[in-house]
């Protein structure tokens, strides 16, 4: 298999991937999920603490943590495990994943051949709006096709 068919087809399940967590409809998240839950439950923070092994002090650090962002996934995990849930982590695109690369890809296309077209112009030998517009389209393709690394740049 050649390379860029791997690269295409990786593309292909990581866009189809990360775009089945932004269509999902997950609920928005509540300042705090560990008192949510707890609440939602009639669990008082005493009982979920002795669960954990924590002291109460030790557990309202906890949902602090939590609402000031700074809770260790182990920690969010640990409590999950009490109330028998899962802990899904994942980044969630805020539009369709394809249409981040792409406009990664034009943007790169665009700064790298504007500086070559600047040069050319210098030189008189500009190529002109039309030329220069098709040309950022392939080289983007291309961009896109190899998953060049100055996309990311």
């Amino acid at each position: 298999m050649s390379k860029s068919l791997f690269n295409s087809l990786k593309m292909a399940q990581f866009i189809e991937k990360t775009n089945k967590f932004r269509l999902a409809k997950l609920p928005k998240a509540p300042k705090s999920w560990i008192s949510y839950f707890r609440s939602s439950l009639n669990i008082s923070q005493d009982q979920l603490a002795k669960k954990l092994r924590l002291s109460q002090p030790g557990f309202r650090k906890l949902e602090q943590s939590e609402l000031a962002g700074t809770i260790t996934l182990a920690s969010l995990k640990r409590v999950a495990a009490e109330f028998d849930c899962d802990l899904i982590y994942a980044f969630v695109p805020r539009k369709n994943m394809h249409a981040i690369i792409k406009s990664k890809a034009l943007e790169a296309a665009i700064t790298d051949l504007s500086t070559i077209d600047h040069s050319m112009s210098l030189e008189a030998q500009q190529i002109g709006r039309n030329k220069l517009k098709s040309r950022v389209k392939a080289y983007a393709d291309d961009l896109i096709a190899t998953m060049d690394k100055r996309l990311w740049d």
